[in-house]
Formats: structure tokens, sequence, C-alpha cells
């Protein structure tokens, strides 16, 4: 009588990762990734050469810029003064004796104090102010 064979005793279970399917993957997965690191050393080589060439660009315009300036190049963009405007004149009051500045031509060139004066006061403090002008 043929004999029977024995039952395996049940494999324990291991918790292994699970099985990825065919075989060869390694050289597939090896293939990639000297793709991937090969494109991106071409794509860095072409930034680092278009930073330099954006950078030997921006000197060469920025000599020009001031060898047509000159060695004056003067400041970039508006602060101060404009050229060739004037200080702002301080005018003295016209009442005689009178040392203040006068409040400009909408008070009639008086100061505080004499602002409130009788038009024909400062009417004549005008005439005499403009005859010792000329």
């Amino acid at each position: 009588m043929p004999t029977r064979r024995r039952a395996a005793a049940a494999p324990a279970k291991k918790a292994s990762a699970p099985k990825t399917g065919k075989r060869g993957r390694g050289r597939i997965a090896g293939r990639a990734a000297e793709l991937r690191e090969l494109v991106s050393r071409s794509i860095s080589a072409l930034v680092d050469a278009i930073h330099q060439h954006t950078r030997k660009n921006m000197a060469a315009g920025v000599r020009a810029f001031i060898a047509e300036k000159g060695a004056t190049v003067g400041r970039i963009g508006r602060r101060g003064r404009r050229p060739g405007l004037t200080k702002k004149r301080i005018l003295p009051c016209i009442a005689p004796g009178c040392t203040n500045t006068s409040k400009g031509p909408r008070f009639h060139y008086l100061c505080e104090k004499h602002m409130n004066a009788p038009k024909r006061d400062y009417e004549a403090w005008r005439l005499k102010a403009k005859a010792a002008r000329a």
C-alpha cells in the first residue's frame, strides 16, 4: 500500500513586504535612476549657463551706463531737491522796522503781527519797500 505523504506543518507567516511581481525590475529601476540623474545634471548645467550669461550682460550694461554718464553718475531716482530749483526765499515783513518773516504774497508780505493792518497802511508800506528795492 502506498504510503501517504505526511502533511507538512503550516509555515509561520512572516510580515514581509508584498511581492512586486516580475523579476528584473532592479535593472529597469537602475536605468530610470541613471536617466533622472542625467536629466538633473543637464538642467542644472543649463540653469548655471543662463545665470552666468545674464550676469555678464547685466555687468556689461552697468559698465556702459557708467561710461556713458561719465564719472559723475549722480543719484538714481528722486531724492532731495531737483537740480536747478532754488531754495525758497524767506521774505521779511514790509512793515517799517519789523524783522519778522512775512506770510507771503497771499497776506501782502505782512507778518502775523501786522496782517490785520488797515489797507492804506500796508499800501504805503508796500510802495515804500518797492522804492527801497529800486
